[in-house]
């Protein structure tokens, strides 16, 4: 492409640019045909690699993707914040009727006859890669914010704990999982991840999926209810160390990556038992940056077992966004709510 000189100006031009605009035709008005539009699309209307794509529809319903090696959900709340003020309080009218009008220059292509065939087939590359991706907006209408404060208990983490036991009925087994923390009182701090799923957490969950026995309702219930409170003690204090930098995920990662093809790896890369006992990531959890800033969110991970959610925590509830790689983001959602009768029957009298 960049052999042809007004090809090589216009990807120039668009490579060295803040961001991306690009306005769809279509009109999406539920979750899953948003999350469509801004998070997959159909292989065209879009520039992946850019940090940026500001996405706008024909509705009026907008969006954005962006490319996540240099930038966190938390710094783009952050900047979708005012955008979304602006339009709330735009009124029709209200632009200054002097302001100079935008002008636009045209970028430029010229596609060589071999092109074609070969864009053709990267897009429908594409198309498969996306075809079974699943997405699940999940309404849970328990244990919000007001019951877990009246056991004196963070309601994030005790949802992270509910997480846990809807993967345990998702996958059948406990698998790896990890939540974020935020690091942002460091200059430049970045986000790392803690895992979750820790022994306490596994023996909690052995205990809490098992049927009550009868005559045992009142001491199993209450033995539940210590187990939980000790997971989310645990939990609490990991992600405290965690946003004071006391954790290594990141840095594991970013030193495995630079290793050289011709370098052997240190034996902490090679070890079933140690740093790919966490790999593949089958499971990701964290909190909403808040509906304030943004709505849905959706993230997709490498593997196609996959689950990626947000959650977001109500007086009365809680609402989760839910990708998942396999095309079944909405058993998982059957998952929460299963793992929430769980838990709200051994706090329940």
């Amino acid at each position: 492409m960049k052999l042809d000189p007004i090809n090589k100006a216009s990807m120039e031009t668009i490579e060295t640019s803040a961001f991306v605009i690009a306005l769809e035709d279509t009109n999406p008005t539920t979750p899953q045909e948003r999350m469509q539009t801004f998070l997959l699309g159909d292989g065209s209307n879009r520039w992946y690699d850019k940090s940026i794509t500001f996405t706008v529809c024909a509705n009026g319903v907008s969006g954005f993707l962006n490319e996540h090696s240099q930038i966190d959900g938390a710094t783009l709340a952050l900047l979708n914040q005012p955008v979304i003020y602006a339009i709330r309080d735009h009124k029709v009218g209200a632009l200054d009727p002097s302001a100079k009008p935008l002008r636009f220059t045209p970028c430029h292509f010229t596609l060589s006859p071999d092109l074609p065939p070969i864009l053709s087939v990267a897009r429908q590359n594409f198309l498969n890669t996306v075809s079974n991706i699943e997405f699940e907006l999940a309404t849970v209408s328990k244990l919000g914010s007001a019951f877990f404060a009246a056991h004196q208990l963070n309601a994030a983490h005790c949802w992270e704990i509910i997480t846990q036991i809807a993967s345990r009925l998702f996958f059948g087994r406990q698998v790896a999982a990890w939540t974020a923390v935020l690091m942002d009182m460091y200059h430049l701090g970045r986000p790392d991840v803690v895992g979750v799923c820790t022994p306490v957490v596994v023996s909690f969950i052995d205990a809490a999926i098992k049927e009550i026995q009868p005559g045992e309702e009142e001491a199993t219930k209450k033995d539940l209810r210590t187990q939980f409170r000790r997971c989310v003690r645990e939990l609490s204090s990991a992600i405290q160390l965690g946003e004071l930098g006391q954790v290594h995920d990141r840095t594991f990662t970013a030193m495995e990556w630079v290793l050289r093809p011709d370098e052997e790896a240190p034996t902490l890369f090679k070890s079933d038992a140690g740093y790919y006992n966490s790999r593949p990531r089958h499971i990701m959890a964290g909190q909403n940056v808040g509906p304030e800033a943004i709505g849905e969110v959706g993230f997709v991970l490498m593997d196609p077992k996959s689950v990626w959610m947000t959650y977001a925590i109500f007086e009365h509830g809680a609402e989760y966004s839910i990708v998942n790689a396999g095309g079944n983001a909405s058993r998982f959602a059957d998952c929460i709510a299963r793992a929430a009768d769980i838990v709200e029957r051994f706090f329940t009298d």
